[in-house]
């Protein structure tokens, strides 16, 4: 498997990125505003697994057996099931490129993240962002995949819901390999991610057979590819996180 993932940053927190070969490093910071909580629609998956087995690429099998210090089980986090929508033109990029202003550089705060999510102009560009549902609560999730998934330390990225679509394989794999990388992700969280922690901890989280991960989403065969994918496609993929946020909103939120 050769996932690359992209560095991930915390809603209106301070930005310190970190990025490792197999880690998606990260930003640490306070402050995150009201919309960036559980917009995602999270359910906690710590404990014991519901037995199911994967199948991606022979992962699951022989996996790391050597449980880093950073890993538990109890953080981790399962994804409500969503439905993958791109071109839903709810976003220009001036919007996109003014959450992130307000919401996700050095200069963010809670007030100017919540202002830009407050704001009847971009407020339905910021639940397309968020995956959440504004007419009914800011914590109620919209139904539509999200840009992005807020776990409890960090916002990430979910590229892979986006290499779903891309790859035309959205209404089978985009759920189950959101929620399997979002799951390694947050039962990650703890891990130094400007060391080798975070990277370490993903690869336990995602091969080992006792991962609460392995053991709880099931991935389809046909999905492979994502998983397994050298290169994101370039609607999914960018330099730097500024630049993959950008094309995964564009995607998903812009015009058609």
């Amino acid at each position: 498997m050769n996932l690359k993932l992209v560095c991930l940053m915390a809603l209106g927190g301070a930005l310190v990125v970190a990025c490792g070969d197999s880690g998606t490093g990260g930003s640490g910071g306070s402050g995150g505003g009201d919309g960036g909580g559980d917009t995602g629609g999270t359910t906690n998956v710590g404990g014991e697994g519901t037995g199911n087995t994967i199948n991606v690429g022979g992962m699951g099998e022989g996996g790391s057996t050597v449980v880093p210090g950073c890993f538990s089980d109890g953080d981790a986090l399962l994804l409500n099931d969503t439905t993958t929508a791109t071109g839903q033109n709810l976003c220009d990029a001036g919007e996109v490129d003014g959450f992130l202003t307000a919401c996700l550089s050095e200069t963010s705060t809670e007030t100017t993240c919540n202002a830009y999510i407050d704001d009847a102009a971009t407020q339905p560009c910021a639940g397309c962002l968020l995956g959440a549902d504004f007419s009914v609560d800011p914590a109620v999730a919209s139904g539509e995949s999200a840009v992005l998934l807020s776990g409890a330390m960090y916002t990430f990225l979910n590229q892979f819901a986006c290499e779903a679509a891309a790859q035309g394989l959205a209404a089978e794999c985009s759920n189950p390999v959101s929620q399997f990388i979002f799951c390694g992700q947050t039962a990650c969280e703890a891990c130094d991610l400007e060391g080798t922690d975070f990277g370490d901890c993903i690869d336990y989280a995602l091969t080992s057979p006792d991962s609460i991960c392995v053991q709880t989403v099931t991935i389809p065969s046909a999905c492979d590819p994502i998983l397994n994918a050298e290169m994101l496609s370039p609607e999914c993929d960018g330099a730097a996180f500024e630049d993959t946020y950008a094309n995964i909103g564009d995607f998903f939120c812009g015009a058609p």
